[in-house]
């Protein structure tokens, strides 16, 4: 019992010492920051296999296997006010989904990040870099803003290249402050959304999303997807 409590308090008092600004100019994906994240899904074991950090590089491979129903790795500290800054690349025949959720929460029951999510979808990159929302209750994109989950087109700015051949590295910066949320793609400014009176209404207030929570890289439920994240930093605003 003496040994539970001092775990018990040790680890409060870690907790309560570590805060947003900790994180700052640190390279997240280094060996020694490995302890920052974890892997949340319904199938643990299986999901343990795709997701691999190794030498500062965070791989998502699934080897062909479509039968899983979805996994993220996660950021085990929520964040508010922040800049987010990732590489990535991706093998674009595969077809497969991922995405950033921020301001999140994990949903157990259903086996889904309930919040809103920066998407990356290497089948169709006009929607990389696009601002969708997962809560329930809204399941559609809010940059730019439809009734549903499907987005046909977008006119994406010719600055903007998303590379397709797996080789070369793109720079995804996600920022938000307070209600506005924006993102740029190799320095192109893809979303800017003023989520004032949307991310902090009834429904994302009921489900404690929206303007606080967690961020994840995601894996689409039954998606076969090779893709690779390197270089990522969280800055407190």
């Amino acid at each position: 019992m003496y040994y539970s409590l001092v775990f018990v308090l040790s680890f409060t008092l870690m907790s309560c010492s570590l805060n947003q600004s900790s994180f700052d100019n640190k390279d997240l994906f280094t060996n020694e920051n490995k302890g920052l994240w974890y892997i949340e899904g319904q199938d643990q074991i299986t999901h343990d296999e795709f997701w691999k950090l190794k030498n500062g590089v965070l791989t998502c491979k699934t080897n062909g296997n479509i039968s899983h129903p979805g996994s993220w790795y996660v950021f085990k500290f929520p964040l508010d006010d922040f800049e987010f800054k990732v590489d990535f690349r991706y093998d674009k025949s595969l077809r497969g989904n991922s995405g950033i959720q921020f301001r999140s929460k994990y949903d157990l029951k259903n086996n889904k990040m309930q919040g809103p999510q920066i998407d990356i979808h290497p089948p169709q990159s006009f929607r990389t870099g696009l601002l969708y929302d997962e809560t329930d209750g809204v399941k559609h994109w809010l940059y730019p803003k439809t009734t549903s989950w499907r987005l046909e087109s977008f006119e994406t700015p010719n600055e903007l290249v998303v590379f397709d051949d797996g080789i070369r590295w793109n720079t995804l910066v996600l920022q938000c402050l307070k209600g506005r949320v924006t993102t740029k793609v190799n320095g192109t400014v893809l979303t800017d959304y003023d989520g004032s009176g949307v991310l902090n209404d009834q429904i994302h207030t009921k489900m404690g999303v929206g303007m606080r929570g967690l961020l994840s890289f995601q894996l689409h439920k039954k998606h076969d997807i090779f893709i690779q994240f390197r270089n990522c930093y969280i800055k407190s605003l």
